[in-house]
């Protein structure tokens, strides 16, 4: 488990022969199957709200809060997708900070920062969270796209097609990263 960018780096380099990461930004170099987008929702400290969210919660108006966004350590990703769909609608987000795992925003805003974010619902068990409501976004931009990834010279193996076959989100002993 790592940012995606990296991952994408170590199958570059061999070091790796698959990947399961968010799709990428950019596709020159890799060939990937894309699973269906994964949900957004927000994660709201509660500390920013004196009473719980509407629930849809339109997206647009976490613009109003410090925002803390996933962000891949190098290149392009669902950062740059999200300000661009923020701008879209006339709101210049205020974003704090950007963190390339979305379990540090979890820990951080759970642990008393005043703070939202936006993340895919696979990142997020709202029961482990009781300092901060989360709630679906509406609309909901899908961003989230998760992609076994690979290098056009690899084959595709059939335990990887089995893998794809069974769809995401995969069973919890499978890993998945940004």
């Amino acid at each position: 488990m790592s940012d995606s960018s990296h991952l994408e780096t170590q199958l570059n380099a061999g070091t790796i022969d698959v990947a399961l990461i968010q799709r990428p930004y950019r596709s020159e170099g890799f060939d990937y199957v894309s699973f269906d987008p994964i949900k957004l929702v927000a994660v709201i400290a509660k500390s920013c709200l004196p009473a719980a969210p509407a629930n849809p919660f339109d997206y647009t108006a976490l613009g109003d809060f410090p925002l803390v966004l996933l962000h891949r350590a190098k290149d392009s990703g669902t950062y740059e997708m999200l300000i661009d769909l923020f701008r879209k609608a006339g709101v210049n987000p205020k974003v704090i900070m950007y963190i390339t795992q979305p379990g540090v925003i979890l820990d951080w805003l759970e642990s008393g920062l005043q703070a939202a974010t936006l993340l895919p619902s696979s990142e997020v068990d709202a029961r482990k969270l009781s300092h901060c409501y989360v709630v679906d976004v509406f609309p909901s931009p899908q961003i989230f796209y998760p992609a076994l990834v690979k290098l056009p010279a690899m084959p595709y193996m059939p335990e990887m097609m089995e893998i794809i076959a069974h769809g995401y989100p995969f069973a919890a002993a499978v890993g998945h990263q940004d």
